[in-house]
């Protein structure tokens, strides 16, 4: 009986620490994607008749370099920097150019993408600013992949 005992005791750790812990071994919460950003345009309205805003958009390609479907793609937010100093983080608006709200891409496709900014950002802390760089936080069924976007412009239209 203790032999018994004894040897589901260890088939019960084997699998624990080998199938059990699969989900937590590293790089298992990471999507495996290729981002080819297209240009990138940051502008700050000051035009009269209205209160001064943020505006930024860019279009992007995205490739699944995984052997599985990434399903729910989203673009959970954008982190904005001056140099390494955060200054802004806001939830994108993140479209499938292609129509509909299709954010499932096959092992090896590609899906173009548009973002942009929420409506009127406040630019209290965007005053001084000329130059941004972004990073871009995807997720997708408990996965995340960020994108750094280097040395934008932030333009202004008067």
């Amino acid at each position: 009986m203790k032999t018994i005992t004894k040897i589901s005791l260890l088939i019960f750790i084997g699998y624990f620490f080998t199938e059990g812990c699969a989900e937590k071994m590293p790089g298992n919460d990471r999507l495996i994607l290729t981002i080819n950003a297209a240009k990138s345009y940051a502008w700050i309205n000051l035009m009269p008749g209205g209160k001064p805003s943020f505006h930024f958009s860019s279009e992007i390609k995205i490739q699944n370099d995984s052997d599985e479907p990434v399903a729910n793609l989203n673009l959970q937010q954008i982190t904005m920097y001056d140099d390494t100093v955060e200054v802004l983080q806001f939830k994108p608006v993140f479209i499938n150019r292609k129509g509909g709200s299709d954010n499932i891409i096959l092992p090896n496709g590609i899906k173009d993408y548009s973002i942009t900014s929420p409506d009127k950002i406040n630019i209290d802390r965007l005053n001084n600013l000329k130059v941004i760089n972004l990073i871009l936080k995807f997720s997708s069924e408990g996965k995340t992949f960020n994108y750094r976007i280097e040395s934008v412009k932030i333009e202004r239209v008067y």
